[in-house]
Formats: structure tokens, C-alpha cells, sequence
């Protein structure tokens, strides 16, 4: 399975990027400074289980992640 992290700047690029893919109906899952740690954890977990293989992440809110696997 090949799974992919995609940085933006910014948090609103992040977001226009999942709201766009997500609308051709790609899974995609998100993560952000905004998001609480809580959801930002649940989103780490998923997608280490493989419950999407994009992740879409703002440079900030990434820092520091170690996810085995990254192909893109």
C-alpha cells in the first residue's frame, strides 16, 4: 500500500486541498494547528492503520511526526 504525507504552508491551503480531493472522491485525511490534539491523534492513528493513504499537513502541525511507510 502506498501512502503519501502532502505538506502546505498554511492551514487554509490544507483545508482547500482536502475539501478538493475529497470532492473527487479521493480519502484524504487532514491535520492542522487548529485541530485539537485529541483529533489530531485520531487522524495519526487512521492513518497508521491504513484507514487513508493521504495525509494532508501544514508544516507546523507535522513537525515532530514518525510514520513508518511514507512512500510519497
Amino acid at each position: 500500500m502506498k501512502r503519501a504525507i502532502v505538506f502546505c504552508p498554511s492551514r487554509h491551503g490544507v483545508d482547500a486541498l482536502e475539501r478538493n480531493l475529497s470532492r473527487q472522491g479521493i480519502k484524504v485525511e487532514k491535520i492542522h494547528g487548529r485541530l485539537t490534539q485529541s483529533t489530531r491523534m485520531r487522524i495519526i492513528r487512521e492513518f497508521n492503520d491504513g484507514d487513508c493513504n493521504i495525509l494532508i499537513a501544514s508544516a507546523v502541525a507535522a513537525r515532530g511526526l514518525d510514520i513508518k511507510g511514507i512512500t510519497h
